[in-house]
This record gives structure tokens, sequence and C-alpha cells, in this order.
């Protein structure tokens, strides 16, 4: 009988995930009608397709300078309240996963970060509409880092990111270029 039940469980569970998943990460029609709040549509800059260059800059533990180029494709899921943004690196096919919201109990942006390597973590940012930038913060195996994520105009992002050790010495220290593909 218990055996019978956790089967039943596990089905329910697993037809659950494939609709969460279809829907997740398909293209959501009902994204149209959503009605955002002006905090969600700043992660609206992100959405389409994007051509991204990026450069690890040599530090004390990393000495040699890494430049990539990439592809991006952002877009709205979940009925448009959170954004994924999805990139491949061209030379290597490796891919790293970006899904961003706006929590508006905690009045922060939220982003999660996950790639080909096994590496993921957490952000939270604060958006200065000033200067069109959203800035990052967070933690992930003992390094603390912050990201600079700023537009020049609507098809242009810049971003830096630092990432510090526990003694305040910068271990990764990564720049890049984000542009609008056509």
């Amino acid at each position: 009988m218990r055996h019978s039940i956790w089967k039943t469980a596990m089905v329910v569970l697993a037809a659950s995930v494939l609709v969460w998943d279809s829907r997740a990460f398909g293209q959501d029609e009902a994204v149209g009608r959503v009605q955002r709040s002006p905090e969600l549509e700043v992660l609206g800059r992100f959405v389409g397709a994007w051509t991204t260059r990026t450069t690890s800059k040599s530090t004390a533990k990393r000495p040699e300078e890494v430049r990539v180029l990439g592809v991006a494709d952002c877009k709205w899921i979940l009925d448009g309240h959170f954004v994924r943004f999805q990139g491949k690196a061209t030379a290597t096919d490796e891919e790293d996963l970006q899904i961003m919201t706006y929590d508006s109990v905690d009045k922060v942006y939220r982003q999660w970060f996950y790639d080909a390597e096994g590496n993921f973590h957490h952000r939270t940012g604060t958006w200065d509409r000033e200067t069109r930038t959203l800035l990052w913060k967070g933690e992930s195996n003992g390094v603390r880092f912050v990201i600079d994520d700023r537009f020049l105009d609507d098809d242009t992002l810049v971003y830096t990111l630092t990432g510090r050790d526990k003694t305040g010495d910068i271990v990764l220290r990564i720049e890049g270029e984000v542009t609008r593909r056509e």
C-alpha cells in the first residue's frame, strides 16, 4: 500500500514538473496581458537577442586574461513575472542561465545564476534610474561579489563583476558588453 502511494505521488510530481517546465521554458502566450509593476518593467530592458563580449581580467590568483564571445536570448516567462536570460559561448558552447524578478515584499531585485560547470548563486539588486544601473550583490564559495549592470542605451549594456575573498583581495574581475542583435 505504501509503495503505491509513493509511486502515485512521484507520478503527480513528475507531471507537475513537466507542466511547469513547458510553461517556464516555452514562449508564454499570456505575457502580453500581464500588467507589470514599474519595477518589473526595468527587467524588460534585458528582453531580446544579444551578442556578448566578456573579459576575465587577470588577478593575483588568476594571472591569465580570458576573452569570450557569445550570444544570449532573454524572454519573459511564467506569465511575465520572471525574465530568463540564457547565454552561450560561441567557441565552446558552454551555457549559463539567469532568472530574474522583482521581490515586492523585500523591495529588491532577485537573480539566480547557473552555469555549465555546475556553479550557481543568488544575487539581490537595486535599480538606480538616474544612472540606468542595476547593482547586484551576492556571495558564493566564500567570495563576495558586486555586479554593476549599466544600460548605456536601449541596445547596449556594460557590466563589471568584482569578487573579493574574505581578506578583501580581488580574486575575480570580469568586464563585459552586451549588444542587442537585429
